[in-house]
């Protein structure tokens, strides 16, 4: 069977059988069983790799090993990888999520997408092996050296590889449904890879496709920010792919800005704003007040997610004066808002806006150009592949246990640290 009607991919009957139930429960449990029942050839699976730390969380329970593969040879070129480690038991609800996810990887192609290197059961935990992205996600270098946004020319080079891989994925018939920045891996070398798979949705329904789609994500209240505004409507007229696109433009403004537009207002005032409110914009000195008119807004209806939306952040004031400094050019502006606009019928599709000026610029010029401002970031602590202290596997499964409880007991407490989410980029 398919992930969803329609979809001609094979992953199991029970992701079907999710996406048109609202029972969960039973399908996923039977294929937890038939996964721990294989779990002695996971066993022989994980042996294939040098575990060598933990250095980072993923999902709501999941931890991330960094790893390379055993070669035979000492000649045999080695790189990282990163082992993501998910507790069966406490993501029970998510297996079928993670299921599609690993086929997606597996079965799509391209240079922008990540790839799923294996995959693997042990006792009560799935592994996902991927390659290692040093940089980890965007929203990773946000948090950590861009707090203010990232420069103009390094958007660029990022959302023009992300539309590369829109433009892939809508060929193949699949809405992504979840483009943000901790989405998006980001390399040393200037690799962009899209992830986040696990919530795209198959628009080919015994192969037609279809002009709309009605099905809600199961995961949208964690991207409610990012989301089109006819996906949380859920009216008569559905979505299509067009929905990627204003997510695209929400990502757009989260790389520019520091920060995700209404990302501090609840549910229900956030669609009131992306209905009826003025669309999201970049920050530049075009867009922000001077600081003697920042306090009230001409003709802005209060949490209208232009500036206001981000009130309760962190070091907003430093945010909007860094803002107030600098200029983005006017096809960025543009582009911005071609991608948010409310009606999906004036959005250009993902080819379209791959020849925008604002795209077309960073083609002009060498990748080189936007790599040198990544180069002052320095790259996380890895050891040298000849020297790296590798621990037990069974060792470093028993310490991943640990750390992922304690993650979890953490994230309920709400006191997570920010050295914690250093390495969080599989959100």
């Amino acid at each position: 069977m398919s992930c969803c009607p329609g979809c001609w991919c094979r992953i199991t009957y029970y992701q079907r059988h999710e996406m048109a139930t609202s029972d969960q429960s039973d399908g996923c449990n039977q294929e937890v069983d038939v996964a721990k029942n294989d779990s002695s050839k996971g066993v022989g699976q994980l042996e294939s790799y040098n575990i060598i730390k933990s250095f980072g969380q993923c999902f709501d329970s999941g931890v991330v090993l960094l790893a390379t593969k055993k070669v035979s040879h000492q000649s045999d070129s080695q790189s990282f990888l990163a082992l993501r480690k998910y507790n069966l038991e406490d993501c029970h609800k998510e297996i079928c999520r993670f299921l599609k996810e690993i086929w997606l990887m597996r079965n799509l192609s391209h240079e922008n997408l990540l790839t799923c290197v294996d995959s693997f059961v042990i006792g009560h935990s799935l592994c996902i092996v991927t390659p290692l992205v040093d940089y980890g996600s965007a929203l990773d270098l946000i948090q950590t050296h861009f707090s203010n946004g990232f420069p103009e020319v390094v958007i660029a080079g990022i959302l023009r590889d992300v539309l590369h891989a829109l433009v892939y994925l809508h060929s193949k018939g699949y809405i992504h449904r979840s483009v943000k920045a901790s989405h998006i891996l980001i390399s040393s070398k200037g690799q962009v890879l899209l992830t986040g798979l696990r919530d795209a949705y198959c628009i080919v329904e015994k192969g037609r496709w279809q002009t709309a789609v009605f099905d809600y994500p199961i995961d949208a209240e964690q991207n409610f920010c990012w989301l089109s505004p006819e996906v949380l409507q859920q009216n008569l007229r559905g979505y299509c792919e067009k929905s990627d696109i204003y997510s695209l433009g929400i990502t757009a403004c989260e790389l520019a800005n520091g920060v995700a537009p209404f990302v501090d207002l609840p549910s229900t005032q956030l669609l009131i704003n992306k209905l009826n409110g003025p669309p999201p914009q970049i920050w530049d000195c075009t867009t922000v007040p001077p600081p003697e008119h920042r306090i009230v807004l001409p003709n802005q209806p209060a949490d209208s997610g232009v500036f206001d939306g981000v009130t309760a952040c962190s070091n907003i004031d430093a945010r909007l004066e860094a803002a107030y400094q600098r200029t983005f050019s006017r096809s960025f502006h543009r582009f911005t808002m071609l991608c948010v606009q409310l009606d999906p019928g004036l959005r250009p599709g993902s080819t379209q806006l791959l020849k925008h000026p604002f795209i077309q610029s960073i083609r002009k010029g060498s990748i080189v150009n936007w790599l040198e401002y990544l180069t002052m970031v320095p790259i996380p602590t890895i050891p040298k592949l000849s020297k790296s202290p590798t621990l037990g596997n069974e060792q470093a499964f028993q310490n991943a246990e640990l750390e992922s409880a304690t993650y979890i007991h953490d994230k309920e407490d709400q006191h997570l640290s920010q050295d914690s989410i250093a390495w969080d980029f599989y959100d």
